[in-house]
């Protein structure tokens, strides 16, 4: 009678107990997806935060979750499966007992710029007595920005800029810390701030740097994102073409220039087939690192068409810097055009440049290997 009566008592509490695990019947368990900092720097660590959380009563649930990274990040966990070069999946198991809450941190490196997604893809949990498996549709994801990586101004720019033209600026204010333009002898009482210590090591004597002048506070950097005469694109140029760009708008930040920021490709997120951000001086700077970690690594539109398309901004004395990493008669014939209207206009090009595209246009190799060596 004993056994008997203890047999159904066991069979009662299995019962009770797989009852009580049903979906239906579970509201307790939590989960949500953290990032400790959703902004970061290309090759940057990060960390996010796993939260798994049991609010109520029950007694020990084996919880499985699995979380899809994007595979830009790269994970430091011994839990992973990589799907392809764009998804790496994360696959976790643990238990809780009542009112616990559980938070599991995963360090990443940021390899590449960009918005990279993390979701949750799978939440599942056993009964205390691991009969029957269930799942839960407790779905969370998160984001992280990631911007490009910020280089040194003098490793982008190890030689001064030419000039384009024949006339820089049409008045001279001031001198502008954005637009070096060479070096001369130390004169007692110069700023120490502005000393080229390289060229005074080379020469054994003081050297200053100089730099052009302007009248306009307002900087525009426009990006070609198109590499090739046909369709398609070189992702690696194009990524070079981004850093080079963030580095010289973190310098203009610096100096307190108005930026305007401008490129031939789309941004992540926003419907314009163009980025065109017109100079401001109340442009935040958050916004426009933003718009770099965002642009996509391939052209919408022809560089020689949004340079037309850009008249309204390009062609009224403003002083602009263009990054580039190809050219062709087109793109030429615009650049002209654009030239004779605006008050300065400086070329940084990423690799060589046909020859017949040089005779009538200062241009400046930089950011390729040998670049340094090559101005030495």
């Amino acid at each position: 009678m004993e056994i008997f009566l203890i047999s159904i008592g066991i069979l009662l509490i299995i019962y009770i107990e797989i009852r009580l695990y049903k979906p239906r019947y579970v509201q307790s368990l939590q989960y949500h997806l953290k990032m400790e900092r959703t902004r970061l720097i290309e090759g940057e660590t990060g960390c996010i935060l796993e939260t798994i959380t049991n609010k109520g009563l029950l007694l020990f649930p084996v919880i499985n979750t699995t979380m899809e990274i994007a595979g830009k990040l790269e994970v430091e966990e011994e839990n992973t499966t990589t799907l392809g070069s764009n998804r790496v999946i994360i696959a976790r198991k643990s238990s809780l007992r009542w009112f616990q809450r559980a938070t599991v941190p995963y360090t990443f490196l940021a390899k590449a710029r960009g918005v990279h997604q993390i979701y949750c893809t799978g939440f599942y949990y056993t009964d205390a007595l691991r009969f029957t498996y269930y799942e839960h549709h407790l779905r969370d994801h998160t984001e992280i920005i990631v911007y490009p990586k910020i280089l040194p101004i003098d490793q982008i720019l190890p030689i001064p800029l030419n000039l384009f033209g024949d006339h820089f600026v049409r008045r001279w204010i001031m001198e502008d810390y954005f637009f070096p333009s060479g070096v001369r002898d130390y004169v007692h009482g110069d700023n120490l701030r502005f000393v080229d210590w390289k060229k005074t090591a080379r020469y054994n004597e003081m050297k200053t740097r100089t730099y052009d002048y302007t009248n306009s506070n307002e900087v525009i950097i426009v990006l070609n994102l198109q590499t090739t005469g046909s369709v398609g694109s070189h992702p690696e140029l194009i990524e070079d073409i981004i850093r080079v760009g963030a580095s010289l708008l973190y310098a203009a930040i610096r100096e307190g220039f108005a930026i305007g920021l401008f490129a031939n490709g789309g941004c992540i997120g926003y419907m314009e087939q163009t980025l065109v951000i017109p100079p401001s001086q109340n442009q935040p700077p958050e916004q426009l690192n933003e718009c770099l970690a965002r642009l996509r690594n391939f052209e919408s539109q022809p560089f020689q068409y949004f340079l037309d398309a850009q008249q309204q901004w390009l062609g009224r004395d403003a002083n602009i810097v263009m990054i580039t990493g190809y050219m062709n008669e087109d793109i030429y014939g615009a650049l002209l055009h654009v030239n004779a209207t605006a008050q300065s206009l400086k070329i940084i090009t990423l690799k060589e440049v046909a020859e017949e595209f040089q005779e009538g246009l200062s241009f400046y190799p930089a950011f390729v290997k040998g670049a340094q060596k090559d101005a030495e």
